[in-house]
């Protein structure tokens, strides 16, 4: 179908039309929530996502839960067998927004993802919901242990590229692994599909072939500085809930092509070239600490930073005690950031 305007519809408005005779606004819903857990806004939620997290929700007991997007746009069919389907579809609507609003929470408060600029993966968010929902009862005394696993779960799917392609594959499988390994009176052997085995030399790889600035593990990379509680180098303010963060060099594009103008064609200067916009130059600050930055060497703009602000920015100690190169810096960083990423995320 085409609206007036010619434009092909879109599945949300499809579901607009084919829930109006059940009396469903599904517009007026979806800004009410807007208005109401405003990290949906913040985050750009994609409406038809509340929609998924709904229908994992209402599979929460089946061997294999999907959530596909041929399953969303007959969505309306799930609850013809209601005696009210108005009053069912509006409940489990709120139900999917309150836990899409603790998966985002989760995000922030475990992930360090401050900006959803730096989400890694979007599509990460239903699972997530769907199993905060799953797991919400839980006695306290396996919050500890849950908290472990999705970290684990997190970080493993974003370094194996899990979410790269067949998404609601992986969505609704994921959904289902997490919620037997969370569970309490189940299994707790890692489930095959979420057992993200690598080893330090795989993650290390993993980072080395970052080329892109959409790549989920470049984002991923710029945010796990905060998971250990990070703060601005200059302003020590928090890095996030609504900080607007500027991607900075860390060693500035504009000193490092004088450096490799200086040295002339050689193996080093390649080097340089190659590894100069890869994340592990890049760190996230405010823009008013950007401006003071500028094109200054770190040895310069580092000299008064706190140095347990500077470690939990994976820089190295000896940016500031004397000078150091590049490349040194660069491997010395990157070993800082697989070390954590091993130790501490996926284990």
């Amino acid at each position: 179908l085409l609206n007036e305007g010619g434009t092909d519809l879109t599945t949300f408005d499809l579901l607009v039309a084919r829930l109006n005779p059940f009396d469903i606004d599904l517009r007026e819903l979806w800004k009410r929530s807007c208005r109401e857990l405003p990290s949906i806004e913040e985050f750009r939620v994609d409406p038809i996502y509340i929609l998924k997290t709904m229908l994992l929700i209402r599979q929460s007991e089946s061997e294999n839960p999907t959530c596909t997007l041929a399953q969303v746009k007959r969505i309306h069919k799930r609850y013809r067998d209601e005696p009210s389907v108005r009053k069912a579809f509006e409940q489990e609507w709120h139900t999917a927004c309150r836990s899409m609003d603790r998966a985002i929470s989760d995000l922030k408060n475990e992930f360090g993802v401050g900006d959803p600029k730096y989400l890694p993966y979007s599509p990460m968010l239903i699972p997530l919901a769907a199993v905060k929902w799953y797991v919400r009862d839980y006695d306290q005394r396996f919050k500890g242990r849950m908290k472990g696993r999705l970290r684990r779960w997190y970080w493993g799917s974003i370094f194996s590229k899990a979410y790269d392609k067949s998404t609601d594959t992986r969505i609704g499988e994921h959904f289902a692994a997490l919620r037997d390994w969370l569970s309490p009176r189940r299994r707790s052997n890692v489930p095959t599909v979420i057992n993200f085995r690598m080893s330090k030399s795989e993650v290390e790889e993993a980072i080395s072939r970052v080329r892109s600035t959409a790549d989920a593990v470049y984002k991923a990379m710029l945010c796990m500085p905060f998971v250990q509680g990070a703060k601005d180098i200059y302003s020590h303010d928090f890095l996030g809930n609504g900080t607007k963060l500027h991607d900075h060099h860390i060693f500035p594009k504009a000193f490092l092509m004088a450096q490799a103008e200086r040295n002339g064609e050689s193996d080093e200067t390649d080097e340089i070239l190659d590894k100069m916009n890869h994340p592990v130059n890049r760190m996230l600050i405010t823009g008013r600490t950007n401006l003071e930055i500028q094109d200054k060497p770190p040895q310069r703009y580092l000299e008064a930073a706190d140095a347990r602000i500077l470690r939990r920015h994976f820089l190295p100690p000896q940016l500031v005690a004397r000078k150091v190169d590049f490349l040194s810096f660069f491997d010395r960083r990157q070993t800082m950031i697989v070390d954590f990423a091993c130790h501490r995320l996926l284990r």
